[in-house]
């Protein structure tokens, strides 16, 4: 899982910033509640960690403002010149200019 987080040239990272990574995932086949135990299809809602869908890496273009408190999740692509405001959660990926 060599997934990385790829920033550009001149960015501007405002403090308290979250990039969140493929591998933040926490394993989900372990509960306090042993859901899976009263059989009846609970046991098919238990993934593995290794089920858990990678989105890639994280790419930051050139000339990015990201705003405090900003969240961005994994495989988020932000293009060239955007403005990520303050507290956003980016999950999406936005290419903001073409060459």
């Amino acid at each position: 899982m060599d997934r990385c987080l790829i920033i550009g040239k001149f960015c501007s990272i405002a403090p308290e910033t979250r990039f969140m990574m493929d591998g933040g995932n926490h394993r989900m086949d372990g509960s306090t509640f042993p859901f899976n135990l009263f059989g009846n299809g609970w046991e098919q809602f238990t993934p593995s960690l290794e089920e858990l869908p990678l989105k890639g890496d994280t790419i930051i273009g050139n000339d990015v403002w990201i705003a405090r408190r900003a969240t961005i999740m994994p495989g988020v692509r932000i293009g060239d010149g955007a403005i990520i405001g303050a507290e956003a959660v980016e999950a999406e990926i936005w290419i903001c200019s073409e060459k």
